[in-house]
């Protein structure tokens, strides 16, 4: 298997980032369209900070993006190409 910079094999490293603790539930969630926050809490289950962490590092690795919209700063999400990319790798590894 090719080997990242760190030396370390680039598949697993994909593995370990959707791997994490609700990052698949989240990706899936957002397969359909924009996702606001709250609709991403109640889909997981996970705390406020927990998902504000888990959308962050997401975002860092370029899977999803998100805006604001109203007076009051809703936040929205929504999968990048590379997002969706990774739901298609996830789809995949469940007919495993």
């Amino acid at each position: 298997m090719p080997k990242g910079e760190n030396g370390i094999c680039v598949v697993e490293q994909r593995l370990a980032l959707l791997g994490g603790r609700h990052r698949a539930e989240i990706l899936k969630g957002l397969v359909a369209g924009d996702v606001h926050f709250n609709e991403l809490k109640r889909l997981t289950g996970a705390s406020a900070n927990t998902l504000t962490r888990t959308l962050r590092a997401l975002q860092e690795r370029g899977l999803l993006t998100s805006y604001r919209e109203g007076t009051w700063g809703r936040n929205f999400y929504r999968l990048t190409e590379k997002g969706h990319e990774a739901v298609a790798l996830l789809d995949q590894l469940a007919l495993l």
